[in-house]
């Protein structure tokens, strides 16, 4: 692994490779659905849906894959707001210092996250 792909385990390294995420898995759904609609536009006989059944389903299954990233996300990041919330009242210390006070578990949270996402 070069050096610049390396993942800075920072709030701002945080903040970007959840961006970047988030913005790769909409384009992917996107690009999902729209090729969906356009073999669904094609399906107009039995015969047609013998043919091209097995692409459409496969497109709506990548878009609700995407969707299910973009939602893990989601939970990831609500898991890190309260977690935060509940280890020091308030007291966002590690924040814009270059660091993250998390905890082991939301570490991990965050490494198998990141591990899914790179086998996406």
């Amino acid at each position: 692994m070069a050096e610049k792909d390396k993942i800075e385990l920072t709030s701002k390294g945080l903040e970007n490779i959840l961006n970047k995420s988030m913005k790769n898995f909409q384009e992917e759904r996107d690009l999902a659905l729209e090729r969906y609609r356009r073999e669904d536009e094609e399906i107009v006989t039995k015969e047609d849906f013998v043919l091209l059944g097995k692409d459409t389903v496969d497109y709506l299954k990548t878009a609700a894959g995407r969707s299910d990233a973009m939602f893990n996300i989601a939970k990831l990041l609500k898991d890190l707001v309260i977690s935060s919330n509940n280890n020091g009242g308030g007291d966002n210390s590690g924040v814009g210092k270059g660091s993250i006070g998390l905890d082991d578990a939301a570490k991990k949270q965050i490494q198998e996250f990141l591990k899914d996402a790179e086998e996406s």
